[in-house]
């Protein structure tokens, strides 16, 4: 919460790289956004006979999601779209190589959290979406090298350079203040987190350094409740792994 705080207020001393300035919510998707804080996971699948069976994710041995698959909701499925096409663009403008493909950038874990009221700063309701680049590099990328990453690895081209590695974490967030009843947008905001530094190592699964071999992947539970995965892949927006509500 600390690193979420310091990042919503601008001040993100070292631990991340600025994406891209994001435009306006459109309403629609920022009643949703807000009902998705209220209500969790049941407002971001659509309806029972929208919802998708299994066998999305299937390539061959390699399954990217496991359980029931739903399609997202309509108020949220072309904002939540926007958003992995908004990673792709802030990594782009730091020089980096991320795009969507089922080896690179293809899904994201939504969590939600509320920032408790501080001296001089009212409480936050906010929405995130942690996204992971460079999911499955080749057997042959300067990362991982010699590491088996299993079935979904096979046929993978995704070679990100060390650097690329070091912020293949993405954070986007949405957030509004909850003690007022403003009716201006809420805030959202891109930020590529920094592996080297010791606020993000701190959040990694593992305990491991920074480096070649290190998987450097932040867990989305360190920053709020895990609501659900959502995955963009050949161009269709789906969910899965609802948490309870």
């Amino acid at each position: 919460l600390d690193l979420l705080r310091a990042l919503t207020s601008g001040d993100d001393d070292n631990t991340a790289l600025p994406g891209l300035p994001l435009g306006n919510i459109a309403p629609r998707a920022s009643a949703a956004l807000k009902q998705t804080w209220e209500q969790g996971a049941k407002h971001i699948p659509r309806p029972a006979e929208d919802i998708k069976g299994n066998g999305l994710g299937q390539y061959g041995k390699c399954a990217i999601a496991n359980g029931n698959i739903h399609g997202v909701c309509r108020d949220l499925e072309e904002h939540f779209a926007g958003t992995f096409n908004a990673v792709v663009d802030s990594m782009a403008s730091h020089g980096f190589s991320t795009k969507m493909s089922r080896h690179d950038l293809f899904h994201g874990h939504v969590f939600q959290t509320e920032l408790p009221e501080e001296v001089g700063v009212e409480a936050l309701g906010l929405i995130g979406i942690l996204f992971h680049c460079y999911e499955y590099p080749a057997a042959d990328a300067e990362v991982m090298t010699g590491i088996n990453l299993g079935h979904c690895q096979s046929g993978s081209n995704c070679r990100p350079t060390i650097r690329e590695w070091r912020y293949r974490n993405v954070l986007w967030s949405v957030w509004w203040g909850r003690g007022s009843t403003e009716k201006l947008p809420p805030l959202q905001a891109i930020w590529l987190l920094d592996g080297c530094s010791p606020e993000v190592s701190e959040l990694r699964m593992d305990d491991s350094s920074f480096g070649p071999d290190c998987p450097n992947t932040v867990w989305e539970g360190h920053f709020g409740r895990s609501i659900c995965n959502i995955y963009n892949v050949s161009d269709a927006m789906w969910c899965a792994h609802l948490a309870a509500s």
